[in-house]
């Protein structure tokens, strides 16, 4: 019964995708277990559970989640005289204590799910941002993240949040707790149980004014949360900006709302009540891992194993900002691989790329002044000649052509860059601003 819920539940998920409704994941701790031994450990029960070791601390057997972090947190409070910025240090020494021992696997498949444009961020870590600069961002390019500002002093009044217009390149909102990157403290802010209700305060004080996109992003979307060890007061928040006042009604929420786990009596009653849908007791993990898997042979998933419809776009990172705009375009109507690591001249092009390039079921090379001008033993070039040598023929590839390039005048010539294709080619010109819509349909329709 529990596994046809789970897939009742996938399937809801999947077809929300396939009428290309948009979906915003909300990536809590369960998402990113603790590998104990040979066990998954719940994260803030891991980080709680080492916190109070050390420092002494009581661990309340009836607690788990968000709330047993909370007593303990607060007794760590307590015990540094409320000293907030002590508290913090000492709870971001202890998670990047334990970064390492986080299981990210399943993370990394969740954010291969390219209509996932946005995702929240409820946790204390970089998990979630490392693993979409693994996997969804430009090479030498930082994701594209943001905090709400309002939690620090004195703080600068944004025209608005971060606002993301490329369906490949994912942006994090990072909603609470504490972050680091390279040992240094990025977020330095920690909510008390006062700091909550300021929190919520703020929130609405500025909803109107600062948080525009962030709005956009969360009433355009479904929800989906994931592994969110979540306080209720913050579902509350998310439910009420999909819809205003829909908390004092008895109305069906008409926006999406999957909740993969839930345990708590009172949230339970408050999902019940609002015909939210979720599935109480279910673990995250085997559920992510269900989720990645019937995505991907749905084509919602980057796997560049697989043998059905991805193309790969190969270019010269000298033209990145022309790249970043196609690659956008594409993303929005078809699964693109693209090399996110580009060596140095000399390097050989790895396995992986050979793989993609043999499954694609489209090269797309993009030709500029740069590329045409590159030695053999560059990178792109490297890719020019595999797909020369390996996999000769016209019905595979469609160059994407610098409509300022005129190849004669660099004494090159399209038929000695693909001299099996180029009799037959079909070929495609671009501007500054990528492609056009008529150039995707075309690319579309190739494929």
């Amino acid at each position: 019964m529990c596994d046809e819920i789970v897939n009742d539940l996938i399937e809801s998920i999947r077809l929300a995708l396939v009428n290309e409704q948009n979906i915003l994941p909300i990536i809590g701790f369960d998402a990113i277990p603790v590998k104990d031994g040979d066990k998954h450990v719940p994260y803030l029960d891991f980080l709680a559970g080492r916190i109070a070791a050390d420092k002494g601390l009581d661990m309340n057997q009836d607690l788990s989640g968000f709330d047993l972090f909370n007593d303990v947190s607060h007794q760590l409070l307590l015990k540094n005289q409320f000293n907030k910025r002590i508290t913090t240090l000492l709870i971001s020494d202890y998670a990047r204590a334990i970064h390492h021992m986080v299981d990210s696997s399943y993370l990394e498949k969740i954010t291969t799910i390219f209509p996932f444009k946005y995702f929240l961020n409820l946790t204390f870590t970089t998990h979630l941002s490392e693993a979409i600069q693994h996997n969804r961002t430009f090479p030498k390019l930082a994701v594209n993240e943001t905090s709400f500002p309002f939690i620090l002093k004195n703080p600068r009044r944004p025209d608005d949040l971060k606002k993301n217009e490329c369906g490949f390149v994912a942006t994090i909102y990072n909603l609470y707790g504490v972050a680091y990157a390279n040992g240094n403290i990025r977020f330095n802010y920690y909510y008390s149980d006062d700091d909550m209700l300021t929190f919520i305060s703020e929130f609405n004080k500025r909803f109107d004014v600062d948080l525009k996109n962030y709005k956009e992003a969360i009433q355009d979307s479904s929800l989906l949360f994931l592994g969110c060890q979540y306080p209720d007061w913050l579902l509350r928040v998310l439910i009420n900006t999909l819809a205003p006042g829909f908390l004092d009604s008895m109305n069906s929420l008409q926006t999406k709302v999957f909740v993969d786990f839930c345990n708590d009596n009172a949230t339970i009653f408050f999902l019940n009540k609002h015909k939210l849908q979720f599935q109480k007791d279910l673990q995250t993990v085997p559920f992510m891992q269900n989720l990645y898997k019937t995505l991907s042979k749905n084509r919602f998933a980057l796997d560049i194993n697989r043998r059905d419809d991805f193309v790969f776009v190969s270019y010269t990172r000298d033209d990145l900002e022309v790249v970043q705009k196609i690659i956008c375009q594409l993303s929005v109507q078809m699964n693109i691989w693209f090399d996110r690591i580009k060596l140095f001249p000399g390097s050989l092009i790895d396995d992986d790329i050979k793989i993609a390039l043999k499954n694609c079921k489209l090269f797309l090379p993009i030709i500029t002044e740069n590329s045409a001008k590159k030695q053999p033993n560059d990178y792109v070039r490297q890719e020019w000649t595999y797909y020369n040598t390996e996999l000769k023929g016209a019905n595979k590839i469609i160059p994407l052509i610098d409509k300022n390039l005129n190849l004669g005048a660099l004494g090159v010539h399209l038929n000695e860059l693909f001299p099996d294709a180029a009799g037959n080619v079909f070929y495609i010109k671009f501007n500054e601003e990528g492609l056009t819509g008529d150039n995707i349909s075309d690319i579309k329709n190739k494929m």
